[in-house]
């Protein structure tokens, strides 16, 4: 009976850790001038890069962005098989010095993807990017961005790989909309 009990509690606490898949990280310059100062304002614009931002990972239609919430129909085809599914995210970003090392600025990039169909929220809830600034001279930054998929409460393993293919290419096409909101403000 207590190994039962150690047991349910036990398996209790696990599940209500948030599971998550790591992203490769990625990194990148910016030069410019003030090329900090543009690239933070930038990240704490989340409508603006929306508006930018150009999603990947299949043949993109119905584009809508509102603000800091961007929706489109992502279409996958694969030999003679196609599958849409409607993406709908929320972009919200904050600073966050606890991220990175010292001597580096840390911003976080949360994308709420609970509210696209099924198919994708219940393998991915949220895609998370923490990124590190470092200023290399004034006019130059260099960006690493580690990304983090939250697993969804129906995680599927045969569906979820290659839906993490498409979700995973958002993220440079991420630091492209980055890189291209710092020219436009300089």
């Amino acid at each position: 009976m207590k190994f039962l009990c150690a047991f349910l509690i036990l398996t209790s606490f696990s599940a209500l850790a948030r599971q998550y898949v790591p992203i490769e990280a990625r990194t990148f310059e910016i030069r410019g001038t003030d090329a900090l100062l543009h690239l933070e304002d930038s990240i704490q614009s989340p409508g603006e890069i929306l508006e930018i931002f150009q999603p990947a990972g299949g043949e993109i239609s119905r584009r809508v962005v509102r603000g800091n919430e961007i929706s489109f129909v992502a279409t996958k085809r694969i030999l003679f098989l196609s599958k849409s599914v409607r993406v709908h995210g929320i972009l919200d970003s904050q600073i966050r010095p606890d991220i990175c090392p010292s001597g580096e600025i840390g911003h976080q990039a949360i994308f709420d993807l609970s509210n696209s169909d099924a198919i994708l929220s219940d393998s991915y809830s949220v895609l998370e990017a923490n990124i590190c600034l470092k200023e290399l001279t004034p006019t130059v930054v260099r960006g690493r961005v580690m990304g983090r998929l939250y697993l969804g409460n129906n995680y599927s393993r045969t569906l979820g790989p290659s839906i993490r293919d498409v979700v995973e290419a958002q993220v440079p096409a991420f630091i492209k909309a980055l890189e291209s909101s710092v020219q436009k403000r300089q």
